[in-house]
């Protein structure tokens, strides 16, 4: 179809292609659903014509609903709910705030409100494991005793300590991933994402052919990035056991991979290095839940409950009710698997950025966690957006109006990644 011009875009318009600026660097997905807003940032660019689907969604019908009044004051009371523990006087935080209420408008328009619905709390109760209280003893003793996570696949020992030995090659990374044809077979479609193929592109001003092998996979992206990748995906299979009725396995990594995909773009706009490692720290942020989750059933319903009925952040929860939270737990495992030390702060501080003396990459999952619970992109438990902290967000370097086209581009990227994960979930 012919190109629409930038000046007869209207809000609601769906684009059809993916929009680039004229030094190539990319805007927005295909897909998306413009703003006036977006309409701007385009602008800005000197984006003169798009491409735009002819009748998606009916998307007139549906922007005319999400403008409704009605529509926008039940975004607005949900969102204020949701957001009681961030300080929305700040600029950050108002910008996510009114993403969040401009979203859950298009949602509602598009599919109703019957989503926004919750369980009873009793029903939430009920759901709970049965079984006597737990006693939760130290962090240490927990991963001590489990075998499961003690007992990592080969290929991730073999993996962890190639990339610790100076005198390792490329090639022999390589070889040790292309030992598990699941693990190969995954990160060659990571790598073969459009997620990928564009930051390829845009560090090195050429568009890749194919990844068709780990040798080609390596010479792109780099021995150590696709061996921190690899450690990151060959440890799922260690969480293929969580009770039912605590946690939707498939919303908590959609969370996770969000917050990853979020992470390496926070990453790469403050033009950090090794984004792979952004990418790992955010998919393995909440880790620590699962095992909560795994070992402590009926506790981890009260801190659920809890949070919910006291409206609560779900980490204060397991602070009061465990004796620590799931960032504890999480570090901890990832010192215990020798990871580097960067991912390891980075799971155990994303909540207190803070506390640690070199904030960068905290900083950078804090802010990507909050976005991401903010914009409802899957769940690890948390009902509640979590505080965002000011200097966090000053850190990851990103203006508020930056936020709502970073957004969409992670959500544009978020469906194919989970698809190279889960392949049969998607």
């Amino acid at each position: 179809m012919a190109r629409t011009a930038i000046e007869a875009l209207k809000p609601g318009d769906v684009l059809k292609t993916d929009v680039t600026a004229g030094d190539g660097r990319f805007l927005m997905p295909r897909g998306a659903q413009l703003s006036q807003n977006h309409i701007r940032y385009l602008e800005g660019f000197g984006v003169t014509a798009v491409d735009i689907e002819d009748d998606a969604r009916d998307p007139a019908e549906i922007a005319a609903r999400a403008a409704d009044p009605e529509v926008r004051a039940l975004s607005g009371d949900y969102c204020r709910e949701r957001f009681a523990l961030v300080d929305r006087s700040l600029p950050a935080a108002a910008a996510l705030f009114d993403l969040c209420v401009t979203r859950l408008a298009w949602r509602i328009a598009a599919k109703g409100d019957g989503f926004l619905a919750k369980p009873p709390i009793e029903e939430q109760i009920r759901q709970m494991p049965a079984g006597l209280r737990e006693n939760t003893g130290a962090p240490g003793e927990l991963l001590s005793r489990d075998v499961k996570l003690v007992s990592l696949p080969e290929v991730f020992l073999r993996i962890n300590q190639a990339l610790q030995d100076p005198a390792s090659t490329t090639g022999h990374i390589a070889d040790l991933i292309g030992m598990d044809p699941s693990l190969s077979a995954i990160l060659l479609k990571i790598v073969n994402s459009a997620f990928y193929s564009r930051a390829l592109r845009a560090a090195r001003h050429q568009f890749p052919a194919k990844v068709d092998s780990l040798s080609r996979a390596v010479a792109l992206v780099g021995s150590s990035q696709l061996g921190v990748l690899a450690l990151g995906v060959s440890v799922l299979s260690r969480f293929d056991d969580i009770p039912a009725g605590l946690i939707d396995m498939k919303s908590f990594w959609r969370h996770s991979i969000f917050c990853g995909i979020l992470a390496r773009m926070l990453a790469e706009k403050r033009r950090a290095s090794e984004g792979e490692h952004f990418f790992v720290a955010g998919l393995l942020h909440d880790i620590g839940r699962l095992i909560f989750y795994r070992h402590y059933p009926v506790l981890s319903g009260e801190t659920l409950v809890a949070a919910r009925v006291r409206k609560m952040s779900l980490t204060e929860a397991e602070r009061e009710i465990m004796g620590f939270d799931h960032a504890v737990i999480g570090g901890l495992l990832l010192k215990k698997w020798n990871y580097p030390s960067s991912l390891e702060k980075s799971v155990r501080f994303h909540h207190e950025p803070g506390a640690v003396l070199i904030i960068d990459e905290p900083a950078v999952v804090h802010v990507a966690d909050c976005i991401t619970v903010a914009l409802d992109m899957g769940s690890s438990g948390e009902c509640l957006v979590p505080p965002l902290i000011p200097e966090a967000w000053d850190n990851a370097g990103v203006a508020p109006e930056e936020l709502s086209p970073l957004a969409l581009a992670a959500m544009g990227q978020c469906d194919e990644i989970f698809a190279a994960f889960f392949p049969d979930e998607a």
